[in-house]
């Protein structure tokens, strides 16, 4: 096998001197050779890599984790938005060997889910539509100009249509989807609409629908320019209204500037429902409040209802009957207005085991809103924090509540809202009030407690203050008679330690003695509190020490357990705590442990917001 032929037989030159036809045909047999050698040695090498482990998987192993690898490339894709990125994370997986790129090119499977962002190619849409055939078919479009003919090469593929995504599309694409919209879709089963852009949203996508740092596709869309601004004040387009068995599989619809006709023939298939951003523009687009719950009502296998900033036809005068929401459903997210959302859940009937998240809007001039900010103009004032309907008998859950955190810690950047969340098993009822700006009062905090979760049997309340919150012992002794089966108790406050700082009050309230002769919440056992780093220890210990002998000397028996947290406390480089904060627990379990059974110290610790707060290992 060594030498220039290699072992095969070398042609003599005077072979080539028979004329130039027959060197043509030796020509001719020679490059038959090679290309029969070439067809050999590729099929020697397939044959070496089929010995290979991961070779000897079955097709549909491999199909699968090929599917893993694509899905793991849009979910990061997706977590870290930018509809300009081609998908193209699996890609790579096409180039490793002809075996895989066998499999991907007919794995129909692989090429099912389709995305489409500003940047725009139809013939890549195409490709992905052919080599899907006959899967069903996943299509996303994200700020997309010129669908037409993107939406004339979907339309032959419908029937196999299951997920269809028309994501923040410029205004101009509106009409163009009216008569694609009413197409059938037998297989459908999520749908969602979106016009304009919010917030983020615009981080990425330019105001004129297109890519942001991307290439223009040539395309003139300046009659959009002030659009985006109209639609983030909530205008109406148009209303959705399929027809009959149009969509007879669809479960998951979400819709934003496009209002929803409720139409019965939705109803049975309905698992989740998102209507967002439609409270002006044209009157007669908006939604009857009156149908809207008699759709609900129909909507047996209902499972979640979002609703922000969606506003109903109605009439005031009347009264609204109650609907019973489905026993399916687990969860209902509002984010409105007090006077409107008062209205709307006073008319609902909502399972015990459903979960209610509602976050208070501010009005904002002519009845519309900053969607980028949940802070208030300084000429407005705070609403009043109510949200509640009068009667209430169709949230049970606010009966039930039995554990409640409430988080005013709103001074930091990343936290704009103050919270009250109850728990009832696993469902929560939470009420999210906006930080209100210039020194705008955020409401009193017995008034809201109370008239959120004023009937509810707690056993434990956790309040995390911010630095700025005062709350007097008067207000604390009104906020513990109205819990008297609390049995844990968890106040977090960075203000430093003064007759104003929320500890020093709530000891006040503990150690008194009622009219009645009587001590608030007798079943009390747990209690934690906070130190600021830096407060005198001199002031600070004496104060917890008294207020706990009087109360158990009223009561005849100790806490079962006390915690005391050093906030700002820092670690030292190498993982341990200073010498001074060691000294300082051991100082506080000393002066405190005849008051309760066990007594813990710590520093740098999230009081407030560990979801283990009471667990028998204090380590954080």
């Amino acid at each position: 096998m060594h030498g220039p032929y290699y072992g095969l037989p070398a042609y003599r030159r005077a072979d080539a001197a028979s004329g130039w036809t027959d060197l043509a045909s030796k020509h001719a047999e020679m490059v038959k050779q090679k290309e029969d050698l070439e067809v050999q040695i590729l099929s020697a090498a397939a044959l070496l890599n089929s010995l290979l482990p991961i070779n000897r998987l079955p097709v549909e192993l491999l199909v699968r984790i090929f599917d893993w690898v694509q899905a793991q490339a849009d979910e990061k894709r997706c977590n870290g938005f930018d509809p300009n990125e081609e998908r193209r994370g699996w890609y790579g997986m096409v180039n490793v060997c002809r075996a895989w790129r066998a499999i991907i090119f007919d794995s129909p499977l692989l090429w099912r889910k389709i995305g489409v962002g500003p940047r725009q190619n139809i013939a890549l849409f195409r490709h992905f539509l052919e080599r899907s055939s006959p899967a069903t078919l996943e299509v996303q479009f994200t700020g997309t100009r010129g669908l037409k003919p993107f939406l004339i090469a979907l339309r032959p593929h419908l029937p196999r249509v299951q997920a269809l995504h028309l994501d923040m599309l410029p205004r101009s694409q509106h009409d163009i989807l009216l008569g694609f919209l009413r197409e059938c879709m037998p297989s459908l089963r999520e749908f969602s609409l979106s016009f304009g852009l919010l917030g983020w949203e615009a981080e990425y996508i330019s105001i004129d629908g297109g890519a942001r740092n991307g290439n223009d596709d040539g395309e003139s869309d300046s009659d959009d320019d002030d659009s985006h601004s109209e639609l983030n004040a909530g205008d109406v387009l148009s209303s959705f209204a399929p027809g009959k068995d149009q969509f007879p599989r669809l479960a998951e619809l979400s819709l934003r500037n496009v209002s929803l006709e409720p139409l019965l023939a939705l109803a049975p298939t309905l698992t989740r429902l998102h209507l967002c951003n439609c409270v002006g523009g044209r009157p007669t687009n908006l939604t009857w409040i009156s149908r809207f719950l008699s759709f609900l009502k129909e909507c047996k296998n209902l499972e979640c209802l979002l609703m922000y900033k969606y506003r109903f036809r109605d009439d005031e005068t009347r009264p609204l009957q109650r609907v019973a929401l489905s026993p399916k459903f687990g969860m209902l997210l509002f984010k409105e207005i007090n006077v409107h959302a008062a209205r709307f859940l006073g008319a609902l009937s909502i399972p015990l085991t459903a979960s209610v998240n509602f976050t208070q809007l501010l009005i904002q001039e002519e009845d519309r809103y900053d969607p980028d900010s949940p802070f208030v103009d300084v000429e407005h004032e705070s609403l009043p924090f109510t949200c509640l309907p009068n009667d209430r008998r169709g949230l049970p859950i606010l009966h039930a509540v039995t554990q409640v955190q409430v988080d005013l810690q709103d001074n930091v950047p990343w936290r704009k809202e103050r919270r009250y969340l109850g728990y009832a098993g696993t469902a929560y009822f939470a009420v999210n009030a906006p930080a209100t700006a210039r020194g705008a009062s955020p409401g009193d905090i017995t008034e809201n407690l109370l008239d959120i979760f004023g009937g509810a049997p707690l056993v434990e309340l956790r309040i995390a203050f911010s630095s700025e919150d005062e709350i007097s012992a008067d207000q604390w002794t009104r906020i513990l008679r109205h819990f008297p089966l609390l049995q844990r108790l968890a106040v977090v406050s960075y203000a430093h330690w003064d007759d104003v700082h929320p500890v020093p009050t709530l000891l006040q309230a503990l150690k008194a003695t009622q009219p009645d002769r009587s001590v608030l919440c007798p079943e009390l056992n747990a209690l934690a509190v906070t130190v600021l780093d830096g407060d005198n220890d001199a002031d600070v210990v004496p104060d917890i020490a008294e207020g706990l002998e009087a109360r158990n000397a009223a009561l005849g028996k100790r806490l079962a357990r006390l915690r005391v947290g050093f906030l700002k406390a820092r670690r030292c480089v190498d993982g341990q705590f200073p010498r001074t904060y060691l000294d300082r627990e051991q100082q506080y379990v000393d002066v405190l442990s005849p008051f309760a059974d066990k007594v813990e110290c710590g520093c740098n610790r999230e009081w407030g917001h560990n979801d283990h707060f009471w667990d028998d290992d204090p380590t954080p």
